[in-house]
């Protein structure tokens, strides 16, 4: 009996301290902050909604506020450089008074010689404490308000004996995930993935678990029923479509970030776009906080890639196939201590997640449309045959060798009235191309230090005499 007791009384005190627990749910559009609160005191926001057991209760702004809390202090300093500079401003005024009602007479000439010495000494240093206070007063209130929306601290009425909720707007709390990439060599890749948090709520968040969600607290779905297929006149599709009633679209929002590493706190990922931190301290500050989620290495194919016909030189790119979804597409690549870039774009194509690192400019590419004569276009029976191609030049102005995967094409027909064939290709051999179905030619090349080559892709098109083709 007396162990079922202490069974029943452990368990009952783990029930109870899992309902106190405080949590902190991030959202892209707000956070909720629920905790139990043994005092008045909130925090210096204004803003926030505050709810007592699911009821939402009212506060009030005050200048007065603990003197434990550090947000407290800093007002308080602030309040106190504030009355020192009210104070040197009364006594410039009084200062003033006092000259303009000096009557000349009431005095001596040496004695008003030296009292308009000892006034201009003391007003010119009254006003440069002045100037220096409130320069200081400035540059602590913008710190300050970079922390907290207001200069005021807010109070309830009285104490909330239940569970008590704040809920912020998606600028005062949130999060936002960034990825590092790190060039081992052509065929490693490490990638870094961390999360930045930040909390300018002017309140001190300390929750025992906190999720954080790539999603809006409330998503909005519109409506749907099924609709008959509908075919009219085209004038009438133009009509409907006018009057189409659009869902409201739903918006992200963007946090201001800090690059300072903290230290190691455990992260979990328990969804898909979805975070759990136990133990987080997150208070208010005008710094982020960033925290390292995860650091993988893997396999890649990196190296120098051009698309040829789209002319815009050739690039370094990195493909590999990450271990848990990428979820932004932004991220700084490294290769040792130097960046390659701050701002690299990637996507998931094809199964692989490819990362657009930096562009090559020893790389020169030139591509030329091949005019072909007359007697190589002509009609043939009823149908018209015609050939073309362009030549490309490459050109590596290193003093280095270099490999690179040149992607062209040739053109493709959905239509049987419309045919290609690939004649031929010149300047390379058969083995450093392959030419797919669907017009894609990838030439896989190695240029010499200062090499300079030429390829000729020659094609030609068949089609009836009585239609015209655009390519």
């Amino acid at each position: 009996m007396v162990i079922k007791k202490l069974f029943l009384a452990g368990l009952s005190c783990g029930f109870l301290s899992s309902l106190q627990a405080s949590t902190l749910d991030i959202y892209q559009d707000k956070s909720i902050y629920s905790y139990k609160n043994n005092k008045t005191y909130l925090g210096f926001n204004e803003n926030i909604k505050v709810l007592c057991d699911d009821k939402e209760t009212l506060f009030f702004m005050d200048q007065i506020c603990p003197e434990d809390e550090h947000l407290c202090k800093a007002s308080q300093e602030i309040n106190a450089l504030s009355r020192q500079s009210k104070e040197i401003e009364n006594t410039l005024a009084v200062i003033d008074t006092l000259i303009t009602n000096m009557k000349l007479s009431d005095f001596k000439s040496s004695e008003i010689l030296e009292q308009s010495k000892k006034i201009a000494k003391e007003n010119a240093s009254l006003s440069l404490q002045y100037d220096t206070l409130n320069a200081k007063i400035s540059k602590e209130s913008n710190i300050f308000l970079q922390q907290a929306p207001s200069m005021k601290s807010a109070n309830l009425q009285e104490i909330c004996k239940g569970t008590l909720k704040l809920e912020f707007s998606a600028s005062e709390i949130g999060f936002k995930n960034s990825y590092e990439a790190e060039i081992i060599d052509k065929k490693n890749i490490r990638i870094r993935h961390f999360l930045t948090l930040f909390n300018k709520s002017g309140v001190d968040i300390q929750a025992d678990k906190a999720k954080l969600y790539y999603r809006d607290s409330q998503e909005y779905v519109h409506q749907r029923e099924f609709y008959p297929w509908i075919i009219s006149k085209s004038e009438e599709i133009r009509a409907s479509l006018k009057k189409a009633e659009l869902p409201a679209p739903m918006m992200m929002s963007k946090a201001e970030l800090s690059d300072s590493l903290e230290p190691a706190v455990a992260i979990q990922r328990t969804d898909e776009r979805e975070y759990m931190i136990e133990k987080l301290n997150l208070p208010a500050s005008p710094k982020a906080k960033t925290h390292e989620v995860m650091s993988q290495k893997m396999s890649a194919d990196c190296g120098l890639s051009a698309y040829s016909y789209m002319q815009e030189g050739a690039f370094y790119v990195c493909s590999f196939e990450p271990k848990v979804q990428i979820e932004t597409n932004d991220m700084i690549v490294k290769k040792g201590d130097e960046i390659l870039n701050a701002s690299a774009r990637g996507e998931y194509r094809d199964g692989k997640y490819k990362l657009f690192i930096s562009r090559d400019r020893d790389i020169k590419i030139s591509r030329k449309p091949i005019v072909t004569k007359d007697d190589e276009s002509g009609i043939f029976g009823g149908d018209i045959k015609k050939k073309d191609g362009y030549e490309l030049t490459l050109l590596n102005a290193s003093s280095k060798p270099k490999e690179i995967n040149v992607i062209e094409r040739i053109p493709v027909s959905t239509t049987h009235d419309i045919k290609v064939k690939l004649i031929s290709i010149e300047g390379v051999s058969k083995s450093q191309y392959t030419l797919e179905e669907n017009g894609r030619i990838d030439f896989n090349l190695t240029l010499k230090p200062n090499e300079k080559i030429a390829i000729k892709v020659l094609f030609e098109l068949t089609y009836d005499k009585d239609i015209s083709v655009n390519y």
